[in-house]
């Protein structure tokens, strides 16, 4: 409910339907704050019996604050249920001409004292991130950690209205922006702030033209009038041109007919087409003692002092022509729509003039005084008085157009005049596109949230009227993760362009890796349709970017890796390497390699793993270490495997023998008579570790003896082998020999290194 304070009657009732009310006044700030407090005591103590709920009125003093006329505004806002993003709605009114840093409202202090918190968890980082009309928000800024809005240029009216296309351009209406304001990055407090520009008289009127000339017939008759041109002022209607006299020396000829709608009233948005001038004949003309007259023209506007501004008239008597062109109609008027096609007839228009001749042949023209508007849409046909469409009509711009026609004969001495209204009211059709605004083309929201964050705000408009004006919006993709909710709609109340707010959020918990996201971004169109038919509608497409939580930890290859490395290779190289892979993206899916439990191996971060130590099968023939893989998240997660290594073996061992055998031989041995064993061993495995056996006898003595594998000695003749050295023993009478026994294995790529035992029999 809003309530209006005024110096008379205190604070009344305005609207029952307005969710804010605002209140000027100009008597002292005490007084205002106590009716309105036991006003606003009445009203809330009803209010509350009625809905239950607590309401509360808070009145901003600006006065001192902003040094500016006394303009106090009080707002009522009923808190409502908590959201994860509040609309709040505020209003200022400001006076023109403001310098830059000039402050308007502090958000921090007004949300406060509204009850409005912001989590502790979410900084403050106030934006305005849109402005109705578009591109008003040049005019201000706010700071992003106090909220204190303020002016970023000179706030002028009348310029705002030649750079701003659409804003204040309506001199009969309240010149309001509009701006929507963020509280941080979350949206938590979305802050509608209306701020209306009240106009001060610093503009003068004037007249684009140094003089104007008229002619009077000798024979006008007492009451005739000409019109003249109106000023043009470019303050608003309150000080706009409110009344025009002659300077002295003044003719007592001539008076001036000033006419038209008083400021208060309400005008169309073609306020000087309803306003007139004329000059009046009050005596008769005599051309033979005076031609013409010239005076000074002066217009006043409703300033306190009023500023003026003069045009040169100059009237010219003419010989008699004595009847003027009269229309069948004195006003003319036709509803068209606003796609009529350029040349279209709208109406034709019909004068008579009762003189005969030139006096009477007549011809139409548009008003030469005019506005430039009027000239660039409207052609009337000079002979037949058909009135057509020049340019294109815009109902957004102007809804309806007045002005005059006229009517002209072509009398070469002095001719007359003729003159008719035309109103041409303009239907609106469906002509325009609902205007959609995204905050961010490109907004970021975190996986695995439980709640709904607001990913991101749109806004829309459509310039439209009623249903054509009057727009939903949903989403065409992306609906099994996002849903679009509707913030805020139009005020009916409020007088400025429609305006709906929606908020982006998500409806579930985002998994980046379960929903297939990855690395890419989620896309999302929001289409945007007016209830015209047929409905125009718009679509905007949004990227959003997912943000990855570490909530995958990497995951080798295979919970078991299996090597060989010969215990050969040398300390430094490179002899295997292990990969791991993890879901996540960027950092938290950049790992770092480890190995526990071994001092033999060393890992890269790219998971190469070198030889630390060197290896010995003989000594160790298998390892058995656990790797890990982390990724960088915070906090990191980490993935282990376990890793067997194999020492394959290098013939690095000689064959080991004992030094010396004894045999004995009965001296009647056979050939192939088993002598006894030669033992041997290898600390090598597989064919490294097999040996083979041999008579080692020396170069000069001839090839040595047979191979034998199992280490077998046995006689080969009756005399004494080749190679074999026979040697006496004392004490005994059998012959003794000598021999040298020597065994190898084979060895790939290098000669067998060999061992050998020496035995006597």
């Amino acid at each position: 409910t809003a309530w209006v304070l005024d110096s008379n009657r205190g604070l009344r009732l305005r609207s029952a339907s307005s969710n804010f009310c605002s209140a000027a006044g100009s008597q002292s700030v005490p007084g205002i704050m106590a009716r309105t407090e036991a006003a606003a005591t009445k009203f809330g103590q009803a209010r509350s019996v009625a809905t239950g709920m607590p309401h509360r009125l808070i009145l901003l003093k600006l006065l001192h604050r902003l040094q500016l006329p006394l303009t106090i505004l009080a707002v009522c806002l009923a808190p409502g249920a908590a959201s994860a993003s509040t609309s709040v709605q505020c209003a200022r009114t400001l006076d023109e001409e403001l310098p830059p840093d000039r402050g308007i409202v502090n958000l921090s202090d007004y949300l406060a004292r509204q009850g409005h918190r912001s989590s502790a968890d979410v900084s403050t980082n106030f934006e305005i991130f849109n402005a109705e009309p578009s591109g008003t928000e040049r005019y201000f800024k706010v700071h992003r950690s106090s909220g204190l809005v303020s002016t970023a240029r000179r706030l002028d009216r009348d310029r705002l209205c030649q750079e701003v296309p659409g804003a204040c351009c309506d001199r009969t209406k309240r010149c309001r922006i509009t701006l929507q304001i963020k509280s941080d990055k979350e949206f938590t407090f979305i802050v509608g702030l209306a701020i209306d520009i009240n106009d001060i008289n610093d503009n003068a009127p004037r007249w684009n033209f140094l003089e104007v000339m008229r002619e009077f017939s000798e024979a006008a008759a007492h009451g005739e009038s000409l019109g003249l041109p109106l000023a043009e002022d470019a303050d608003s209607l309150r000080f706009g041109v409110q009344r025009y006299e002659i300077l002295p020396p003044k003719p007592p000829e001539f008076e001036l007919e000033f006419s038209g709608q008083d400021a208060s009233s309400s005008f169309s948005s073609d306020s000087a087409a309803s306003q007139s001038l004329r000059l009046v004949l009050k005596r008769p003309l005599d051309r033979e003692i005076r031609a013409s007259y010239q005076f000074t023209l002066a217009a006043y506007d409703g300033g306190s002092p009023p500023l003026n501004g003069t045009v040169r008239v100059r009237v010219k008597v003419a010989d008699e022509n004595d009847e003027s062109p009269v229309f069948k109609k004195q006003e003319y008027s036709q509803n068209v729509r606003e796609d009529m096609q350029v040349g279209s007839e709208i109406l034709q228009v019909a004068a008579t003039d009762r003189d005969e001749g030139l006096n009477a042949k007549l011809k139409y023209s548009i008003s030469s005084f005019s506005p430039r508007r009027i000239q660039e849409l409207f052609a009337v046909d000079s002979a037949t008085g058909v009135l057509r469409l020049r340019g294109r009509l815009d109902y957004e711009r102007a809804k309806e157009h007045q002005f005059t026609v006229v009517a002209k004969d072509q009398s070469p001495v002095a001719s007359r005049q003729g003159e008719t209204k035309i109103v041409i009211r303009v239907k609106d059709v469906n002509d325009e596109r609902p205007s959609v605004t995204v905050v961010s083309d490109s907004p970021r929201v975190t996986e695995n949230l439980s709640t709904k964050p607001t990913v991101t705000v749109v806004t829309v408009t459509d310039q439209d009227s009623g249903d054509n004006g009057r727009v939903n919006c949903s989403l065409s993709s992306g609906t099994d993760m996002f849903s679009l909710e509707l913030i805020s709609g139009p005020h009916p109340s409020d007088g400025a362009q429609a305006l709906w707010m929606y908020k982006l959020v998500t409806i579930r918990a985002l998994d980046r890796e379960a929903d297939g996201i990855y690395n890419r971004p989620v896309t999302v169109v929001i289409r945007c349709a007016d209830h015209g038919r047929p409905a125009n509608t718009v679509s905007r497409t949004v990227h959003i970017e997912v943000e990855d939580v570490n909530d995958h930890a990497p995951e080798f290859d295979t919970s078991h890796f299996r090597f060989n490395v010969n215990e050969r290779s040398r300390v430094g190289s490179e002899v295997f390497a292990l990969r791991a892979e993890d879901k996540d993206y960027g950092a938290n899916a950049r790992l770092t390699y480890r190995l526990n439990g071994t001092d033999a191996f060393e890992v890269s971060a790219d998971g190469r793993v070198s030889l630390r130590q060197r290896l010995d099968r003989e000594a160790q023939p298998e390892l058995q270490f656990s790797a890990l893989a982390v990724d960088h998240g915070e906090p990191a997660l980490t993935g282990s495997a376990l890793v067997t290594v194999y020492v394959k073996d290098d013939n690095d061992h000689h064959p080991v023998i004992q030094g010396y055998f004894a045999f004995r031989l009965p001296e009647n041995a056979s050939i192939g008579h088993l002598i006894g064993k030669l033992n041997a061993t290898d600390a090598d495995e597989g064919p490294n570790a097999r040996l083979h056996y041999r008579l080692a006898t020396p170069p000069h003595l001839g090839p040595p003896g047979p191979a034998c594998r199992s280490g077998c000695t046995r006689t080969a003749e009756s005399s004494c082998p080749t190679g074999w050295t026979a040697k006496p023993v004392p004490a005994t009478s059998s012959p003794q020999w000598s021999p040298t026994r020597r065994c190898t294995r084979p060895r790939r790529g290098a000669p067998p290194p060999p061992s050998s035992s020496t035995w006597t029999t």
